[in-house]
């Protein structure tokens, strides 16, 4: 469990040195800034050498790097929540009320202070503070009014962030919220089994906790703050070139088999082809692309992939029976797909019988082309819907096939 938390630390120091430069910008990324540092002395004094060294530097007040690491924890906790409360209040009103926020926090501060200097503690050095002196009762009264203020901050924490990602579209920041809840609840945990740890020991005045549950709560707090470190860092990966090389490649991979079905019967589509067949000089068959080496090429690539894939899907509009929408929507019900996935495979359904019109060279729909649903947004959400589409291909196909059969009869009719 050492690596972990050493890894844990490292990971989070190396975050508060790269958020250092943006933490002058806004309130928001002081913050963040300021929850960082918070959490990387947490799991710098969480380890057993740094307290260890600390207990060898102030022999006279041992245990001095507990304390610390409580303080630090809180601070963490009041951080956390003045950040989502960016998300989850209106702009402007995310900094009413925080200089008494402050005041409140800084007032729990000094009074943990105050318990654990008059705490008959500072003997020795001990591993646990709640596990060697659970039983003391300024030690219990510390450890009572450090888990209300973590706790409390906690809960705002979870409902404030639980709020601000379900307002939130699939992407980078939806990830990040999640995870930050997580971390939130793993912390919740961390407090749950404090508590139960104070409430197993009796009120003696000194005595070991009669509950052990350190291996366990360890673990809960390097979690919490392995997610906590990586989900306001999420978006800030996800920007780096390897990161977005890869994420951009795999999307790209994604897409590749549903381009490449409306490419076969829609050629023009495909401007790098164009290209080659303008220019032929880099010994390439005509649709064979190449590799992308850099992150621009692939992201460019990517972007282009979808561009075309939409300029296929207008390319068929003509060839799409209005009536089949509704029809592939109910088979996909009765064919028990998910709620969810019903849309999405109903359109890549009705996509596919009109790809197989015009490869059979049949007519387009006289006066009656469709328009295309939902119609045209953003391209971030044009993308999603296309993955949608592309991930259920063969429900689609087999859905397809069925539709297939009924499709000149209403056409006919």
């Amino acid at each position: 469990m050492t690596a972990v938390s050493v890894t844990v630390a490292v990971a989070l120091w190396t975050a508060v040195v790269l958020r250092a430069p943006g933490a002058k910008k806004n309130h928001r990324r002081r913050m963040l800034w300021f929850t960082l540092l918070s959490l990387a002395l947490v799991a710098t004094f969480d380890l057993p050498f740094v307290l260890d060294g600390i207990g060898s530097l102030t022999p006279a007040a041992h245990n001095v790097g507990h304390l610390l690491k409580y303080l630090a924890a809180v601070m963490a906790a009041a951080g956390a929540h003045e950040i989502v409360r960016g998300g989850y209040l209106p702009p402007g009103r995310a900094e009413v009320g925080f200089g008494a926020r402050v005041a409140i926090t800084g007032g729990v501060l000094a009074v943990l202070v105050a318990l654990f200097v008059v705490a008959p503690i500072h003997t020795e050095q001990v591993d646990s503070l709640t596990a060697a002196y659970a039983g003391l009762p300024t030690i219990r009264a510390f450890l009572v009014l450090f888990l209300a203020a973590l706790s409390t901050l906690l809960v705002g924490v979870v409902r404030h962030t639980a709020w601000y990602r379900r307002q939130l579209p699939p992407g980078p920041l939806r990830t990040s919220m999640t995870m930050i809840l997580a971390a939130a609840v793993a912390g919740l945990l961390f407090a749950l089994l404090k508590v139960l740890v104070v409430a197993s020991t009796p009120m003696i005045p000194r005595g070991a906790a009669a509950l052990t549950v350190s291996p366990v709560s360890t673990g809960l707090l390097a979690t919490s703050l392995l997610l906590f470190a990586v989900g306001t860092a999420w978006h800030a990966l996800q920007n780096l070139t390897p990161g977005r090389y890869l994420i951009a490649l795999h999307r790209d991979r994604q897409l590749r088999r549903l381009w490449r079905d409306l490419r076969d019967v829609v050629p023009t589509i495909s401007l790098e082809d164009a290209l080659a067949r303008r220019s032929d000089t880099d010994g390439h068959e005509a649709g064979h692309r190449r590799m992308p080496v850099g992150r621009h090429e692939v992201e460019l690539r990517y972007w282009r992939r979808v561009m075309e894939i939409l300029d296929g899907e207008l390319t068929l509009r003509p060839y799409v029976v209005p009536s089949l929408r509704g029809a592939a929507e109910e088979a996909a019900r009765r064919r028990g797909v998910a709620a969810v996935d019903v849309a999405p495979v109903a359109e890549r359904a009705v996509l596919e019988v009109a790809r197989r019109r015009r490869t059979r060279g049949e007519a387009p729909v006289p006066g009656r082309a469709a328009p295309r649903t939902p119609p045209l947004s953003s391209f971030d959400v044009e993308a999603r819907r296309l993955h949608a589409m592309a991930a259920h291909r063969a429900d689609a196909l087999d859905l397809a096939d069925h539709l297939d059969h009924d499709t000149s009869a209403t056409i006919a009719s």
